[in-house]
């Protein structure tokens, strides 16, 4: 399975060791399982077959959700509404900055409104200088590294999921919110699936408009998005495997 989308560092590649590297780890698979047509295309462009190559994602891949969250991260989701979750990484890619003055500039109209970021293993000093200059100390929880059927039910538990990086192409995260119902909204990058609300330039004013009209129509936001999955390709995909691996083919 190759979930990387199509703006990433190493992947896709024109020429030079990374291309080689990516076409023969193509080449030497049986089958090829992406998440989106649009990755599909790219890997076809190092030589593969179409037919060897399959875009899917499945919501069976989600475990039974939801499942109770540590007792800090209860109290926090209880206490803020509109919830905030972002998968966010404290390196300059995913823009933290921007993120947390515009949650700040958010909270303006939403007194209440709690920010949940996933994913960094801890908070380091400059950071913690951030979230002081902005008062948001008590509005903002770091819940690290989740358990997935944690993570999952932390979005879905969530007003709005936010995505701050231009190089991220199709994260599964993305595709997993819009799967839960919840509308997100993200830097655009010529890559987010239908229905994500996109803002450009990746500014703080920027974000701000687009999370501000997000809340002020949640409602309406919920009911436009468009799921990316069937919630039925499981078993596609078991059957697509078990043909390639008796030597059938499509």
């Amino acid at each position: 399975m190759f979930h990387a989308g199509p703006i990433q560092k190493y992947f896709p590649k024109q020429n030079g060791l990374w291309y080689l590297a990516f076409r023969l780890l193509f080449h030497a698979s049986g089958c090829i399982l992406c998440n989106m047509a649009s990755v599909k295309r790219e890997i076809e462009k190092y030589g593969v077959a179409p037919k060897k190559v399959q875009a899917m994602f499945a919501a069976n891949y989600q475990e039974e959700i939801p499942v109770p969250l540590p007792p800090a991260l209860e109290k926090f989701l209880e206490a803020h509404e509109p919830r905030i979750f972002s998968y966010t990484m404290f390196r300059p890619e995913f823009t933290p900055e921007v993120l947390f003055e515009a949650f700040a500039r958010l909270c303006e109209e939403f007194p209440r409104a709690g920010l949940f970021i996933a994913g960094p293993p801890g908070v380091p000093p400059e950071i913690v200088a951030m979230l002081k200059r902005w008062g948001l100390e008590s509005r903002v929880v770091v819940a690290g590294n989740m358990a997935h059927d944690e993570f999952l039910t932390a979005i879905q538990r969530s007003d709005v999921f936010v995505r701050t990086p231009v190089s991220d192409g199709l994260c599964a995260s993305v595709i997993e919110a819009l799967s839960l119902g919840v509308p997100v909204v993200a830097v655009e990058n010529g890559t987010r699936p239908a229905s994500v609300i996109t803002y450009y330039p990746p500014e703080a004013p920027v974000l701000l408009e687009t999370l501000t009209k997000v809340l002020r129509n949640l409602e309406q936001m919920r009911a436009e998005i468009q799921s990316p999955s069937t919630g039925s390709e499981l078993d596609d995909e078991v059957s697509l495997l078990v043909a390639f691996a008796n030597g059938e083919t499509r």
